[in-house]
């Protein structure tokens, strides 16, 4: 039997059988082209950002667990989609910039500066 393409109808159940990561994924994709387009930068980041930002959400959509705030005194509770959303939406250098931040504050250690040292290092500084 000859192998025969995907009809529409099959397209539009698959769709429909994941439609809310298929629209969260669309939504991450486009708005970081946008921001990409808005912010510019270099190619490597660009691409990165582009392929790795709608990838995130892909893989963590599924796998985050949802979180409620009622500890902090608010009533708000964030899906596991939101928070995979907001990750691909904050993308590869925002994920960075917390965990920079997490490291520094919980544990003390200084990546940045790290980085500059081992640079002056290597120039013979």
């Amino acid at each position: 039997m000859p192998h025969t393409p995907p009809t529409w109808t099959m397209l539009v159940e698959f769709y429909q059988c994941h439609k809310l990561r298929i629209d969260i994924f669309f939504i991450v994709l486009i708005a970081v082209v946008g921001r990409v387009f808005y912010c510019g930068g270099k190619l490597r980041e660009i691409v990165g950002d582009v392929i790795i930002g709608p990838l995130l959400v892909a893989l963590l959509a599924e796998r985050m667990p949802s979180i409620s705030l009622a500890a902090l005194g608010l009533d708000v509770s964030v899906s596991h989609y939101e928070l995979a959303f907001i990750v691909g939406i904050v993308g590869v250098h925002g994920v960075k910039e917390a965990a920079f931040y997490i490291l520094k504050t919980r544990f003390g250690i200084d990546v940045r500066a790290r980085r500059f040292d081992k640079q002056q290092e290597k120039h013979g500084v």
